[in-house]
């Protein structure tokens, strides 16, 4: 049985791993003289093996042709490509064109090469996404008036372009070219999105602006030129993936290196995990923080067009965004058992009886002993400024989560207080939700560093009319406080593209009584979840 087990598990990684496609009709035509009458599709199989080199086979009827690739490029794969198919063609005599257009056709190729590698999801492999390339003539306008024509000074000469691609976006353009016998720097002033199809077609309205103003017509403006101009983004279909922006990267482009290609993150790059302690809590053994917490995090690119920031404020804030990204995430606070259940603060009431106690908590400790929650954030405004390295974002969402209580009733005797080993308390589960809004800033100095503080007000309730809630003034109890505040400093530095060290202090009160809180100071490494993916090792595994 175990023996078939293995057999079975080696047959299933073997199937999934050799990906098969059919090469393009069109593309074959492109070799095939129209002589030749060829209607028989042609099969092109991939299998990586266990020293990092990928085969693949070219199949047709029962003959088949194979080639090599070490390390896989897409340029060595179109090139090997056709030399395979040429021979394969031939082998079944086949006549083939003396001249074919094979640059008509070659973004077929991108397609099938796109095709095949996402769907291998192997270690080291980067799926190709888009082809960025540099357009030949590139206008240089004035300034619009009244939604007149801009004037165009001609055509940018001698020109090169560097692109760094971050997190959905262009991040920095810098355009070096010459016009008039000066040569002019443009730049971007906010980053420009570019996760979907939409932001494709919006690069056409995106403006480049001179660094400098120059002397137009006896008046100083700046030259401006629109991306669009610039460059043409053609976007690679995945299979796998809505999102079409590329890993981070930089890339520079001239009319002798006028294209590059663009590739996705590792598949392995799915969700972000944090790992963090609670250094209050390792300290005082009374503290309920959670000794050891982790949350794991996974953002969704939505809107992320930039827009003109309006004229009067444009000097704090260039560029805004509108809903730009929506995070879903997972946090778990309490993992040991110590400090894990709430026990309740006591009332006498003097006016009943001056021995009878009646329990009850309030919501900010509940929000303290909250064990796990589970939710999402929106991001409603996003706003930019590269000169000062500065970005504000307001988001807002929702989390459900649980906090867990000790109780003993609705009343106890002062007497059985005293006697605590005598109080039948009872382990308890509430449902809790959470409402926030939250403004944040993130200060850049550099991309391995950076700095937040941030605000969030909150709605916090408990879905139970079986415990007693209240808040405490001093030493008086009043109506329950549903309005949580917690203000948090943070600094983030990246050790590698893998992973990070932070360090976060947050306090939360009560919205108006701040002296109702509670603070942590968290320490913790974050990094991504599956990134040791090892297909290529579990094939050796198997294989062996």
């Amino acid at each position: 049985m175990k023996k078939i087990f293995w057999a079975l598990l080696v047959f299933v990684t073997c199937h999934n791993y050799a990906q098969t496609t059919t090469l393009p009709s069109e593309y074959v035509k492109a070799f095939v003289s129209q002589e030749s009458l060829f209607a028989e599709d042609i099969l092109i199989q991939v299998m990586p093996s266990s020293n990092g080199i990928f085969e693949f086979k070219l199949l047709l009827n029962s003959t088949s042709k194979t080639f090599k690739i070490k390390p896989l490029s897409f340029e060595e794969f179109d090139n090997k490509l056709e030399s395979a198919l040429s021979e394969l063609l031939s082998d079944n005599t086949i006549t083939l064109k003396t001249q074919g257009d094979k640059e008509s056709v070659k973004h077929l190729v991108s397609f099938v090469y796109g095709q095949l590698i996402t769907e291998l999801r192997v270690d080291n492999v980067k799926p190709l996404i888009a082809i960025v390339s540099l357009r030949k003539n590139i206008p240089v306008l004035g300034k619009e008036n009244n939604n007149e024509e801009p004037r165009n000074f001609g055509e940018l000469k001698d020109y090169q372009a560097d692109f760094t691609f971050y997190d959905g976006f262009i991040e920095k353009i810098m355009l070096k070219g010459i016009i008039n016998d000066e040569e002019v720097v443009f730049r971007n002033i906010y980053s420009i999105g570019i996760s979907s199809v939409r932001n494709v077609k919006q690069l056409k309205n995106v403006v480049l602006y001179s660094m400098y103003k120059y002397n137009i017509k006896g008046e100083e403006d700046y030259y401006r030129v629109k991306l669009g101009d610039v460059i043409n983004y053609e976007e690679i279909i995945d299979v796998n993936s809505n999102d079409i922006s590329p890993a981070t990267q930089l890339v520079r482009l001239s009319p002798d290196n006028d294209h590059a290609n663009l590739y996705k993150d590792e598949t392995t790059k799915l969700f972000e995990a944090q790992v963090y302690s609670d250094l209050l809590a390792m300290f005082d053994e009374g503290n309920p923080n959670g000794k050891i917490q982790t949350e794991i995090k996974k953002r969704f690119n939505l809107n992320t067009r930039r827009h003109d920031m309006w004229s009067k404020v444009k000097w704090a804030f260039p560029g805004y965004g509108i809903a730009q990204y929506f995070d879903v995430f997972f946090e778990f606070s309490k993992i040991e058992q110590s400090n894990k259940f709430l026990k309740p603060q006591n009332f006498i009431d003097d006016e009943v009886s001056s021995s009878i106690v009646s329990p009850f908590f309030t919501l900010i400790s509940m929000h303290q002993h909250r064990i796990f929650a589970i939710g999402g954030n929106l991001n409603i405004l996003t706003f930019e400024n590269p000169n000062t390295k500065m970005n504000l974002t307001i988001d807002a969402g929702f989390l459900f989560g649980r906090s867990g209580i000790k109780h003993y009733g609705e009343t106890t005797t002062v007497q059985e207080l005293k006697d605590i080993e005598n109080i039948n308390y009872i382990e308890r589960y509430l449902n809790n939700m959470e409402v926030p809004i939250e403004a944040k800033i993130v200060l850049l100095p550099e991309k391995r560093l950076n700095f937040t503080i941030a605000n969030k007000l909150s709605w916090f309730d408990i879905f139970d009319d079986n415990v007693k809630l209240v808040s405490l003034d001093k030493t008086n109890t009043v109506p329950k406080n549903r309005w949580l505040n917690t203000v948090s400093v943070g600094m983030n530095l990246n050790l590698s593209q893998t992973g990070r060290l932070f360090v976060r202090y947050k306090m939360t009160s009560e919205f108006d009584n701040i002296n109702m809180n509670y603070s942590r100071l968290q320490f913790g490494y974050s990094f991504y979840l599956l990134q040791q993916n090892n297909v290529k090792k579990a094939t050796e595994k198997f294989a062996n």
